[in-house]
């Protein structure tokens, strides 16, 4: 894990894939979780001296060891989510092994929604997050990008509305902008304006790479993705510019700090760190006219055929700005660096294969029998594999809705039953949905029976007359439980309505699941299909 908010070092956390068989004997930790030992078996077996490392140590700053999603969450993530929020960026690298757990840690599992990964919650976090920032406008975008190979495709390229017209055919480029920033030219950024349109982005994504993974014979699988969430938030509340004597205050610290007569300048608030930068644009710019000044006044410029120049105006300009230019070159040059390379696919390769390829007229001639001999055997080879296939497969396929039911009962048994399971699922969301949309609607008719009530009984103590003992009015019971009964409705209301959303993004999440699932069994079915009857 890395976050601007802690500059020391990156946190490692290590989350053990749960099994029935944990070698306690090869790998131990600590009682706080933080050192992991490793323990390798002495080779006894071969008559030699053997002084190999068998012990070995680390220190991380988490241990998970059969941790659910919900803690992997909780312990991992939880806290970079509302940092992002506050304007600091963060990055989560999933790091392991193949079939360590990398995918299911962060993006999840299809059978599940309680196995949803780190980023379905991230995205569900932010928007709750956000919900209640009212005063700060935020602003959600999504980008999804696949690296295999050292090439960069984008995810998110075939939503209509994606500027980007990088698919497996054209290649992202990264880019260093003016600011040091670093960002992938071509890359498509979405909008996302709630948590339903942010999983979709995440599930378009997905889509692309599982259809790219059978594409190109499942490499796409040892492949890397990047998802980033862009969030830009500003406040609502409009601040007063500082006044003249708080500006000549920080003038003065920043005149200290540059003199080196401070170490600190007192800065308390967010206007007061933009007017500190603005103080020191200012004050370097001074010394450096005085710094021009100065040279003027003490040495004397000539030409370069060594002839004195009176006015140094232009000429100092003018040596500045080459001298300028001249570093400026230099740098770029060392910091891109400065050998020659060719690209995998440059036009002077592709001659060169081209001019592989060719042959003289004369070895044609001379393969010209050879070949004609070799086409022979193997259209006869060819007809003998043809037959054996017309033998193996039926003559006429069967209909595909009945190959389809056959399907799901055998090889598609797998993805049929997880499709299943997520349809019942979702099904008994909706229902709770529909019971809570009932219970919530009653509840607010309660409310408001409940406050018409207390208001007549509030009226009807006005126009009788107030009792007041010690300075506090005195009220009836019957007024009292109504007082009670309205705080207690009140709080019944906020309860359902709460976990009435919370059950909403569950479906929203389910339904993308069952999406995913059909879309995974028409897919696996269609290449079972032509494999087994085309």
């Amino acid at each position: 894990i890395m976050s601007s908010t802690n500059k020391k070092r990156v946190k490692v956390f290590v989350r053990f894939r749960p099994t029935p068989n944990f070698s306690h004997d090869n790998i131990s930790f600590d009682k706080d979780g933080k050192v992991i030992s490793i323990h390798a078996r002495k080779n006894v077996t071969a008559d030699v001296v053997n002084n190999q490392m068998l012990n070995w140590s680390f220190k991380v700053d988490g241990i998970l060891h059969n941790a659910s999603q919900d803690q992997v969450y909780d312990t991992v993530v939880s806290d970079m989510t509302l940092n992002t929020l506050e304007g600091f960026n963060n990055t989560l690298l999933a790091y392991g092994q193949t079939g360590a757990g990398k995918t299911f840690s962060i993006t999840g599992a299809t059978e599940n929604y309680k196995h949803r990964g780190i980023i379905p919650r991230a995205i569900a976090h932010v928007f709750r997050s956000v919900e209640e920032r009212t005063d700060h406008a935020v602003q959600i975008q999504i980008s999804y990008f696949e690296i295999y190979n050292e090439t960069m495709f984008d995810l998110l390229a075939t939503l209509p509305e994606s500027e980007s017209a990088a698919t497996y055919d054209n290649k992202l480029t990264i880019v260093e902008g003016d600011d040091g920033s670093v960002c992938i030219k071509g890359l498509s950024v979405h909008q996302a304006n709630n948590e339903g349109e942010a999983l979709n982005l995440l599930f378009e994504g997905e889509t692309n790479r599982a259809i790219a993974s059978h594409a190109l014979n499942k490499n796409s699988s040892r492949s890397h993705c990047i998802f980033t969430i862009h969030v830009k938030s500003k406040s609502r509340t409009d601040y007063d510019a500082l006044s003249e004597n708080q500006l000549a205050d920080i003038n003065k610290q920043v005149r200290l700090y540059l003199q080196g007569k401070t170490t600190e300048i007192d800065v308390r608030n967010l206007r007061q760190i933009n007017a500190v930068f603005d103080q020191f644009r200012g004050v370097i710019t001074e010394m450096e006219q005085d710094i021009k000044e100065g040279f003027k006044s003490k040495f004397v410029l000539l030409d370069k055929n060594g002839n004195y120049l009176g006015s140094s105006d232009g000429p100092v300009l003018t040596g500045r700005t080459e001298a300028s230019g001249h570093g400026h070159a230099t740098g770029h040059g060392h910091g891109h660096g400065g050998g020659k390379q060719k690209h995998p696919t440059s036009p002077k390769r592709r001659s060169g294969k081209k001019s592989r390829a060719g042959g003289s007229p004369t070895q044609l001639a001379q393969t010209d029998g050879a070949e004609s001999t070799k086409k022979d055997e193997s259209s006869i080879s060819g007809d003998a594999l043809l037959d054996e296939k017309n033998q193996s497969r039926p003559s006429t396929p069967p209909p595909r809705p009945v190959a389809f039911e056959n399907f799901k009962k055998e090889q598609g048994a797998e993805i049929h039953r997880i499709l299943n399971e997520n349809k019942s699922h979702l099904q008994s969301k909706k229902q709770i949905v529909h019971n809570l949309a009932h219970a919530v609607n009653a509840t607010k008719h309660m409310i408001d029976g409940t406050r018409l009530a207390l208001e007549r009984k509030q009226n009807e103590r006005y126009e009788q007359g107030e009792f007041v003992n010690e300075e506090d009015t005195v009220i009836d019971e019957e007024e009292f439980q109504l007082i009670t009964q309205l705080k207690n409705l009140k709080q019944t209301y906020r309860h359902d309505y709460d976990e009435l959303r919370n059950v909403k993004s569950e479906i929203e999440y389910c339904q993308k699941l069952v999406k995913q699932c059909t879309q995974r069994l028409v897919m696996e079915f269609d290449n079972w299909y032509n494999e087994s009857y085309m």
